[in-house]
């Protein structure tokens, strides 16, 4: 095997002369998009997206630090804001089967409203915690999400 050489302090560090470039701070540089040099990876994330059909996915691989991230979460930023805000998809519990929960579609943002009411509090059953292997019948639902489950199911 060949020995090593040392490097000279001069080798070490590259010089750049400030007047080769025509701006005086970074400041005056406009920003670019974060993917330069990934035109067909670009291409290939908006086919991806483009698919209106459920069962597809992207998989997105590259080297740390290649914008791959930044780059697949703006162009899916951008994608969103031109799609219709999707319906908040509620989960409630089945008490005939506690296995099988029961869907609750509600108008975009009026989910976050009716989760506080449907959480029952621990007083309400009478026990300060519960182990999270235990399955247990909860009495009863606050009036106010039981109104706006029988509305739902209603319009359907």
């Amino acid at each position: 095997m060949a020995e090593p050489k040392a490097l000279p302090a001069s080798a070490l560090r590259t010089y750049c002369d400030p007047a080769c470039f025509t701006f005086d701070t970074t400041d005056a540089l406009t920003s670019h998009a974060g993917d330069l040099g990934q035109a067909r990876a670009v291409e290939a994330i908006q086919f991806g997206l483009a698919m209106g059909h459920s069962g597809y996915h992207v998989f997105v691989l590259g080297e740390p630090g290649s914008g791959k991230h930044a780059t697949t979460f703006r162009l899916l930023r951008e994608r969103a804001a031109s799609e219709p805000v999707p319906p908040d998809l509620c989960y409630l519990h089945n008490f005939d089967e506690a296995l099988k929960p029961r869907l609750l579609t509600l108008p975009a943002g009026r989910g976050a409203r009716c989760a506080p009411t449907c959480r029952p509090s621990s007083a309400n059953w009478g026990l300060r915690w519960a182990p999270p292997w235990t399955v247990m019948r909860i009495p009863s639902v606050s009036r106010p999400c039981r109104r706006r489950t029988r509305r739902a199911r209603k319009a359907r």
